[in-house]
């Protein structure tokens, strides 16, 4: 992982940062991970203002997990502004809620989610989910950058990467399809 690979963690719920920094520290990426902890903190520090403007101390994230209940600004609210901004587009947000409801999952990917996980409800499912996606959204966002940077990384190499994705990819929709039986949820028209 390279050290510009940063993970944004909204969340409110202290006992579920706890969860996430252990599983991040498992998994070898504790040192990537940032953490605010409502929807207007998270603005903020995406869109670099008040404290969040020292890029070297709160660098632009690689992938955001993000919780739908939060105070201020909703998970909705923080990812419907995602999307409306144009040097954004291309980050992977990834809904990691508590809600199984079928509204919040098809008004979470209207809104331009990159996938829907239901938190795990023991340690070990946690670390695997987080694991699996971290890693398959990093490697395929290796040259996403700050906003600023338009520049085009043209490189010739990616045939090994997508060597890598593959099996990444497969993994994550085995833990997707494995928290979707344990849950009972039965989407319908997906």
């Amino acid at each position: 992982m390279q050290l510009s690979q940063i993970i944004l963690y909204v969340e409110d719920n202290e006992s579920d940062v706890l969860f996430m920094h252990q599983a991040m520290k498992k998994i070898g990426l504790s040192k990537a991970l940032q953490v605010v902890s409502d929807g207007d903190e998270a603005i903020a520090y995406l869109d670099g203002k008040g404290k969040y403007a020292d890029r070297r101390k709160y660098p632009f994230p690689s992938l955001i997990f993000l919780d739908l209940t939060l105070p201020v600004v909703t998970g909705f609210g923080v990812l419907q502004w995602i999307r409306k901004q144009h040097s954004m587009l291309a980050l992977p947000v990834v809904i990691l809620s508590g809600s199984r409801m079928e509204f919040d999952l098809n008004h979470a990917y209207k809104l331009g989610a990159n996938a829907y996980l239901i938190k795990p409800s023991n340690g070990e499912d946690l670390d695997n989910v987080l694991g699996t996606t971290a890693k398959y959204w990093l490697s395929l966002n290796q040259q996403l950058q700050a906003p600023q940077s338009d520049e085009r990384g043209g490189s010739n190499h990616d045939e090994p990467s997508r060597r890598q994705v593959i099996p990444l990819a497969k993994s994550l929709l085995v833990l997707a399809q494995k928290s979707l039986e344990v849950t009972g949820f039965q989407p319908s028209g997906i």
